[in-house]
């Protein structure tokens, strides 16, 4: 089971694609320290009510959560974490994560990941991730980032991947590998399409098939191999890549009755507002809450059904679809947006997109199977 906290809606970087943009315009507000210990409470008994058995693994999650106004509540967060013995993943910007340094790297056994956003060189990035005041950031977060690689804290970098940086994506590649990053044991890196389930007309966003076009274009041709983490947040492609073309992507993916932890209710975030969402695009968005942690405990059970039964299975236009365990019926967020319901399918095109990819990998299966 997953469970994020998120300290604070607040942030102090303005992206261009941000999905929480609304939130994180919020005056600034923080957990208090009543309200994590109500947090962790509300995880231990949403654990025994539904998985006792299972992990807990802990997201730290915003807005942004490590600025330094937050501080005091997030070493209160991690020290409820170590005593459970829970693992912990950190989503930030990494723009202020040095100051962080004497809580995290006494609790280095219990960070699992760090997960930094860099979306391009210099130029690039701080077109896209910038401070309120416009400055941009990739300086501060590389240097943040030789830091922690140094200490040996587990990095991964996240780009978020779109028409307005796609054609950087070699330049940043062969940035980290000159700056030694990837020599490192603890770095690793991985790309995702930008969503737009709050902006659908954005004109920069990439279907999946159009993201994998660009990236065999520029790695190798046509069909070629293309670095080992690019396929790592298809959900359609991903399924099909793993057996057409095993080489780019070192994971196997299984078939998907649902879309994601969200789906089946094994993610549960908490928000400063005191409320319980099942998805962490959902947070602050009160009509998706299924419950409230503070200023006491219960889960709507109303709304977690919603969730709780949310599959190919249930969904009435998936259970006729013969692609739906490659989507597994997409995003209920993104569903929720678009339709105001849970129970309609987000399928954001997995038709066209596995066409035209099968269509562009004929030549290298035809190499592959030769006379057939």
């Amino acid at each position: 089971m997953q469970f994020a906290i998120c300290p604070t809606y607040a942030c102090n970087l303005r992206c261009t694609y941000c999905f929480e943009r609304d939130l994180s315009a919020w005056p600034m507000r923080s957990m208090s320290l009543v309200e994590v210990r109500n947090a962790f409470a509300a995880i231990e008994a949403i654990r025994q009510e539904r998985y006792p058995a299972a992990d807990a693994h802990l997201i730290l999650f915003g807005g942004e959560p490590l600025m330094r106004s937050v501080k005091p509540c997030v070493d209160h967060i991690l020290q409820e974490a170590e005593v459970r013995g829970f693992g912990v993943e950190v989503v930030t910007n990494g723009v202020q994560i040095r100051h962080f340094l004497d809580l995290l790297l006494p609790r280095r056994e219990i960070i699992r990941q760090i997960q930094i956003t860099l979306d391009g060189p210099p130029e690039v990035h701080d077109r896209r991730r910038m401070f309120r005041s416009g400055a941009g950031t990739f300086s501060r977060i590389v240097r943040n980032v030789d830091l922690l690689l140094q200490k040996g804290m587990p990095i991964t970098i996240r780009i978020n991947v779109d028409r307005e940086n796609i054609t950087s994506l070699p330049r940043l590649i062969a940035y980290m590998e000159n700056r030694g990053w990837t020599l490192y044991p603890n770095f690793s890196c991985y790309m995702y399409p930008v969503t737009a389930y709050t902006d659908p007309n954005r004109p920069s966003i990439l279907a999946e098939d159009e993201v994998l076009s660009e990236l065999q274009k520029m790695f190798r041709g046509e069909g070629g191999q293309m670095p080992a983490f690019a396929l790592y947040g298809f959900k359609v492609l991903g399924h099909v890549a793993s057996v057409l073309d095993p080489s780019s992507l070192p994971l196997r993916m299984p078939p998907l009755f649902t879309y994601c932890e969200a789906n089946g209710l094994r993610y549960f975030a908490f928000g400063p507002d005191g409320l319980i969402y099942p998805c962490g695009q959902g947070v602050g968005r009160q009509p998706l809450a299924v419950g409230r942690f503070h200023p006491f405990f219960e889960l709507w059970q109303d709304r977690c059904a919603q969730w709780a039964q949310r599959s190919v299975m249930t969904i009435p236009q998936c259970r006729s679809c013969p692609l739906a365990t490659l989507c597994g019926g997409g995003c209920a967020f993104g569903a929720w947006v678009r339709t105001g319901s849970l129970m309609e399918p987000n399928c954001q095109g997995s038709p066209r997109v596995l066409d035209r990819y099968i269509e562009r990998m004929i030549p290298r299966i035809t190499q592959a199977a030769p006379g057939r």
